[in-house]
């Protein structure tokens, strides 16, 4: 099963709303392929820009991170040397997630 193509559903959302893509959103966008943490700072850029109407029904619980991203958010954990807490706040997941994910790296 091919994976969404996430560069164009993002090119389509920025020009439906009329919103301009600041320098970040266009490094992400030129990139060959986007990761899960790409698609989910793309996210958090385009849709806080979307009309509040648009906004309410949006639902975060169903993300899915690939083995990258959970490396990069456990050693961005251990490098700034944060709490699970503190982790789960700046990334916007579950503390029992981020738990589960160092669990798991420490048995593998």
């Amino acid at each position: 099963m091919n994976a969404p193509n996430y560069k164009h559903i993002y090119k389509e959302m920025l020009k439906k709303y009329g919103i301009k893509a600041d320098a970040d959103i266009q490094k992400i966008l030129k990139k060959k392929q986007l990761n899960s943490l790409d698609v989910i700072f793309l996210n958090q850029k385009v849709v806080t820009k979307q009309p509040l109407c648009d906004r309410k029904n949006r639902n975060t619980q169903l993300r899915s991170y690939d083995k990258e991203s959970i490396d990069y958010i456990l050693n961005y954990q251990e490098l700034h040397k944060m709490t699970i807490a503190d982790v789960a706040k700046k990334f916007k997941i579950s503390r029992n997630t981020i738990g589960r994910w160092k669990k798991e790296k420490k048995k593998g």
